[in-house]
C-alpha cells in the first residue's frame, strides 16, 4: 500500500516527473517500478474504486511521454544513467506491461484511444530509427518491441491492427528497411488473422517485385514465416504464390527462404490433417509448392552433373583429407569433391525443409511425389543431394542432411512437439512415406549402386578420414537408420558398401567384412553396440 502510495503521489499531475528539470534516473525508476506493480494498481483503490484507472492512464501517459528520452546519454554525466532494462527502453517495457494481458486476466489498459496513441508512437520512432535520424532516442530492438504492444493494444480493433501493418509494409517497401521488416513480422504475429491479411492486402505485388532485392534476407524469410502461421486458410494460395516468385528472383536468398517454406508447409500439414473442407484446397498448393522449387533448387545445383560426380566418388576405395588437413601447395584431392560457394547452404536447406515437410505434412509430400513425373521428385533430389554433401570431404559434417538421413519416419516425435488433431492419421502417412523412402533408396544412384548402399559408404569414407574425427557421434545415426527399411534391404545395402579391393584398408579380408556385416545386423537395435562395430571397422 506504501509503494501503491508513493508511484500516485510522483504521477499526479502536480508530482516531481512533470517539473522542468526532473532528471533522466528518476524518471527511469518510477517507469521501471510501475512496470512491476502493474497488478497493484489494476486493483481499485480502497473507498475509490476510480483511482485505480486514474493512476494507470497517468502511467501510460508519463511511460508513453519517457519514449523521448534516449536509450543512452551519448555524452555528459548523464552517460551513468542509461534509460532501460536490460537491453529495452524502460518506456516500451513499462508499455508492454500495460498493454499485455496479466495471464489469465485482460490488459490493464485497453481502449481504442491508447491504441491509436502507440499506433502513431510506433509509427514516429519507427520511422526516426530505421532512418538513423539526429532525435532517435530508441534502439531497434526496442522498435521491434513496441511493435508487439502495438498489435497487443491495437488487435480488439481490427482497423487499427490493419493501418498499423499496412503502414509499416509500406515503409519497409519504400526504404527497404530491415528494421521495418523485422516490426512488420512482430505485428502479424501479435494481430489477428483478419487483420493480417486485410493489412497485407495492398502489398501483395510489391512483396513480390525485383526491387525487394535490399530486403534482408533472414528479416524477410521471419516476415513469411510469420505470415505462414497466422493468414487465413484462403490466402495460403498467395503465399505460396510469393514465396515461389520471391525464390526464383533472388537466389542469394533461397537457404533462407527455404526456411520460410518449412513454415508454410508445417501450416499446410495442420490444416491437411485436421480434415478440415479447407485441406482439398490446400494440399495441392503445397504440393504443387514442392514442386517448383524442387525444380528451382535442381538448377541450382547444377543438375545431376555436380550431386552425380561427388555420389560416384563414394563408390571407390581411395579417402580424400578434408580441406585442413591437406597441406600448402599439395593437391586439394579430386575436383569433383569441391562444393561450390553457396552449395552448401542451398542443400542443408533443402534437407532440412524435407525433413520437417515429412515429419509434419507427410501426406503433402506424398502427394507432390506422386503427382510429379518423378516419383517423390522433391524428397529424391533432397536424399541425393544429402548423400553427396556426406561424401564430400569437409572439416565440419552437414548437420541438416545428416538429420535427414537419420530420421526414423514412424516416430512420434514430431507429434509429441507439435500436436496435431488426427496424430494417428499423420503416424500412418510416416509409415507410408517410410516404404516409398525405402524404394528411393532402392532406386540406382550412379554406377547402378542403389541410394541406400551409397548413404553408408558416404558415412564409412567420412569415419576413415574424409571427416575430423570428433565427428562420429553425427555420422553412425545416418547409418544405423538404413535398418528401419529391414533387415534384408539394408544388409543388400551394407554388402554393396564394403565391397571393393582396398576398402576400408588394403589389409582388410573378406571374412572381415562378413564378420562386420554380421555384427551390425545383429547389433542395429543396440545405439551403442552398432556404433562400436561400425567405429572398429572404419577406425582400427
Amino acid at each position: 500500500q506504501t509503494m501503491r502510495e508513493v508511484l500516485e503521489r510522483l504521477a499526479s499531475h502536480h508530482g516531481p516527473l512533470v517539473r522542468a528539470g526532473c532528471h533522466r534516473q528518476l524518471i527511469s525508476t518510477f517507469v521501471q517500478s510501475a512496470s512491476v506493480l502493474v497488478p497493484l494498481f489494476a486493483a481499485p483503490a480502497a473507498g475509490n474504486p476510480a483511482t485505480g484507472r486514474e493512476t494507470l492512464a497517468r502511467i501510460f501517459e508519463i511511460a508513453r511521454a519517457s519514449l523521448a528520452i534516449p536509450e543512452e546519454a551519448l555524452a555528459g554525466p548523464d552517460v551513468a544513467y542509461p534509460f532501460r532494462a536490460k537491453q529495452d527502453h524502460n518506456g516500451v517495457v513499462c508499455l508492454l506491461k500495460l498493454c499485455s494481458p496479466q495471464g489469465s486476466l485482460p490488459p490493464v489498459v485497453s481502449s481504442a484511444e491508447f491504441a491509436e496513441a502507440l499506433r502513431s508512437e510506433f509509427r514516429q520512432h519507427l520511422v526516426a530509427t530505421a532512418s538513423a535520424a539526429s532525435g532517435a532516442t530508441l534502439q531497434p530492438h526496442s522498435v521491434t518491441i513496441l511493435a508487439q504492444l502495438t498489435a497487443s493494444a491495437c488487435r480488439p480493433w481490427s482497423e487499427l491492427a490493419t493501418l498499423a501493418l499496412a503502414e509499416c509494409l509500406e515503409f519497409a517497401l519504400g526504404s527497404s528497411s530491415d528494421l521495418a521488416l523485422q516490426s512488420a513480422a512482430e505485428l502479424v504475429q501479435f494481430s489477428e488473422a483478419q487483420a493480417v491479411a486485410a493489412g497485407l492486402a495492398p502489398s501483395w505485388q510489391l512483396l513480390a517485385r525485383p526491387a525487394n532485392k535490399e530486403l534482408d534476407p533472414h528479416a524477410f524469410s521471419v516476415f513469411l514465416a510469420r505470415l505462414a502461421d497466422k493468414l487465413p486458410c484462403d490466402c495460403l494460395g498467395s503465399l505460396a504464390q510469393l514465396i515461389a516468385q520471391v525464390f526464383e528472383r533472388r537466389p542469394e536468398a533461397r537457404p533462407r527462404l527455404l526456411a520460410a517454406t518449412s513454415a508454410l508447409i508445417r501450416r499446410c500439414g495442420q490444416v491437411v490433417s485436421s480434415s478440415d473442407i479447407a485441406a482439398s484446397s490446400v494440399q495441392p498448393i503445397a504440393a504443387e509448392l514442392l514442386q517448383g522449387l524442387a525444380n528451382i533448387v535442381w538448377s541450382g545445383l547444377g543438375g545431376a552433373g555436380r550431386l552425380d560426380a561427388r555420389l560416384k566418388l563414394a563408390t571407390g576405395a581411395e579417402v580424400w583429407p578434408p580441406p585442413s588437413v591437406v597441406k600448402a601447395g599439395e593437391a586439394a584431392g579430386n575436383a569433383a569433391a569441391e562444393i561450390v560457394a553457396g552449395e552448401r547452404d542451398l542443400i542443408e536447406a533443402w534437407a532440412d525443409l524435407m525433413r520437417e515437410c515429412g515429419r509434419h505434412a507427410p501426406n503433402i509430400v506424398l502427394a507432390e511425389g506422386c503427382s510429379s513425373a518423378v516419383f517423390l521428385s522433391s524428397f529424391s533430389l533432397a536424399l541425393r543431394a544429402a548423400i553427396s554433401l556426406v561424401a564430400a570431404p569437409q572439416d565440419e559434417p552437414p548437420p541438416k542432411s545428416l538429420a535427414l538421413l537419420a530420421e526414423v519416419w514412424p516416430s512420434d516425435q514430431a507429434t509429441q512437439l507439435q500436436p496435431t488433431p488426427n496424430p494417428d492419421g499423420v503416424m500412418a502417412s510416416r509409415l507410408r512415406l517410410q516404404e516409398h523412402i525405402a524404394q528411393l533408396l532402392q532406386a540406382p544412384g550412379v554406377d547402378s549402386w542403389p541410394l541406400g548402399a551409397m548413404q553408408l559408404r558416404a558415412v564409412m569414407k567420412a569415419l576413415l578420414g574424409q571427416m575430423p574425427p570428433s565427428t562420429l557421434g553425427v555420422l553412425v545415426p545416418a547409418a544405423r537408420a538404413l535398418f528401419q527399411h529391414g533387415n534384408d534391404r539394408a544388409l543388400a545395402w551394407a554388402q554393396l558398401a564394403v565391397s571393393g579391393q582396398g576398402f576400408p584398408q588394403e589389409s582388410t579380408k573378406d571374412t572381415t567384412k562378413s564378420k562386420f556385416l554380421d555384427e551390425i545386423v545383429a547389433s542395429h537395435g543396440d545405439a551403442q553396440k552398432f556404433k562400436n562395430s561400425l567405429k572398429r571397422f572404419c577406425r582400427d
